[in-house]
């Protein structure tokens, strides 16, 4: 998604860069709200609002 699509919804979108060394076996989920990291349940509970991705 282009950076002026996230700007303008940044409740619902979250930008970050990813560095090199990731082994992509840890899956963890943040809120898109507060971009802090949130337990599964709380994902679960909250879709619309968190992502889990692989790190």
């Amino acid at each position: 998604m282009k950076a002026s699509t996230a700007r303008r919804s940044p409740r619902t979108t979250s930008n970050e860069r990813i560095g090199r060394g990731t082994s992509n076996k840890t899956t963890v989920h943040r809120s898109t709200i507060t971009g802090r990291f949130v337990k599964e349940s709380t994902a679960q509970r909250h879709p619309g609002t968190t992502i889990s991705q692989r790190v």
